[in-house]
């Protein structure tokens, strides 16, 4: 078994067959992952069987196909979220919608229900999992500072954590009015965390964030893009601020 098989085996399990057999086919073919990375083989099988959606009729037969595709890219940024957190930014901007499938989608018949289709979810589900990781992040700085009996900088890490949860819950609601279905992040590992330095890490992690979210704002549809641009804004006063407590919707 390859090392890509069995990571979607080990993170999609419980899948109907056919989906299954989709996922499997479309990353066989890929360049060996130990070459690669998972994140990158993963990638290169949603390209593929989005080649595949846009090709089809338009009609449910292509659904499935088009499923699969979603759940491939939306797990090459999670592999690579793990892997390599530090690129994720730089990973989304190569294949997310203004990348590799955005330059797809446009290629294809204007207006196609497919080619429109596949510009949200994976963007969406990649700034879930940096909002989850940020989360986990300030949660983890709350609780050492409570620990150090520092009551100032406990409630600044609480209204950091309060801001990225309103975040996550914000881009949550989106899939789920677009008709998808999140994916679990119930099993993101917590970070090993100090409070040495701790302004220089925050800002750092913020302008992570800021970049990953300037890189998958292009192809998003109007009312996706105002959503990601209202959350850009106070990702950008936590990195000016190191403080939270700016999110108003």
């Amino acid at each position: 078994m390859s090392e890509v098989i069995a990571w979607l085996k080990e993170n999609v399990p419980g899948a109907p067959p056919a989906l299954a057999e989709l996922l499997e086919r479309a990353v066989a073919d890929q360049p060996d992952p130990g070459l690669t990375g998972v994140a990158e083989t993963l990638a290169q099988g949603a390209r593929k069987l989005y080649q595949e959606a846009f090709a089809g009729t338009g009609g449910r037969e292509d659904a499935i196909v088009l499923l699969a595709a979603d759940a491939l890219l939306t797990h090459a940024f999670e592999a690579q979220a793990r892997s390599n957190p530090e690129e994720l930014a730089r990973f989304a901007e190569r294949w997310g919608a203004g990348g590799e499938i955005g330059r797809l989608a446009e290629s294809v018949e204007t207006g196609s229900e497919a080619s429109e289709a596949v510009r949200v979810p994976g963007a969406l589900e990649t700034l879930r999992l940096s909002e989850k990781r940020q989360a986990l992040f300030y949660r983890g700085l709350s609780a050492l500072a409570e620990a150090a009996d520092d009551a100032g900088l406990t409630q600044r890490f609480q209204d950091l954590h309060a801001d990225e949860q309103h975040h996550l819950s914000r881009l949550t609601a989106r899939i789920l009015e677009l008709g998808g279905r999140p994916v679990s992040l119930n099993d993101i590992p917590a970070p090993v965390l100090s409070l040495e330095g701790w302004e220089e890490v925050v800002r750092d992690c913020e302008n992570e964030e800021i970049l990953l979210y300037r890189a998958l704002r292009d192809g998003l549809d109007e009312v996706t893009r105002a959503l990601v641009d209202d959350i850009l804004s106070v990702e950008e006063h936590h990195r000016s601020e190191l403080g939270g407590k700016w999110t108003l919707a």
